[in-house]
């Protein structure tokens, strides 16, 4: 009922918000679905998204023993193609609650599109101290639309080992739909299973 609750609060917290004052405007909405495959794991791990506005709220792994709910979204932009977000998370596992502030920078090199996102897990009540870098890549548009390139990705658990993951990205985009792939099957300091990952935006 507590896991209810909360899903309830924090939904009606992202549409009440991105309704904002009364225009007659429709905010902009999109469905963010993940699927992870992951080596040695039986069943996959889905992930499902909702933005509204600026509100952002997630449901990660919700079919594994770690699930973990996300809610929060953007709150300033820094220059330079930098963004500072932040969220509030709960893992359904064991209970514990964290704080993430969240940098992503957007940019080029050349012809290269560079990406990279940065988070650090807060615990409010006990929980482990996570560095997690969700991914930073390298990516080159080789048709209209379409993008290949690199991809690394690691979450880095106080006290314990941080196998980072390498491999190749590919991107579509057509309008407000975008799919992307990750394909990462080699890892340097320490192994890590190989993950092939897709992910789907949808506007609503």
């Amino acid at each position: 009922m507590k896991l209810i609750a909360l899903v309830a609060t924090m939904l009606a917290a992202v549409i009440v918000t991105a309704q904002g004052p009364k225009t007659g405007s429709r905010p902009n909405i999109t469905l963010f679905q993940r699927v992870d495959l992951i080596e040695g794991v039986k069943l996959p791990a889905y992930s499902t998204g909702l933005t509204a506005g600026r509100w952002e709220l997630y449901f990660l792994s919700w079919n594994t023993e770690k699930a973990e709910i996300n809610l929060g979204g953007q709150l300033c932009s820094l220059g330079s193609g930098l963004t500072l977000s932040g969220y509030f998370a709960r893992t359904e596992h064991d209970g514990k609650d964290y704080i993430l502030p969240w940098l992503s920078y957007r940019g080029k090199l050349g012809s290269a599109k560079l990406s990279a996102d940065v988070a650090e897990y807060l615990p409010v009540n006990g929980g482990e101290h996570i560095l997690y870098v969700p991914e930073a890549s390298s990516r080159w548009t080789v048709a209209h639309d379409l993008d290949l390139g690199l991809v690394a990705s690691v979450t880095k658990t106080e006290g314990k080992p941080a196998p980072i993951r390498l491999g190749l990205t590919a991107r579509f985009r057509s309008g407000a739909y975008s799919v992307k792939i990750h394909f990462q099957p080699w890892s340097i300091n320490g192994k890590a299973p190989a993950r092939l990952r897709l992910q789907v935006v949808i506007p609503l």
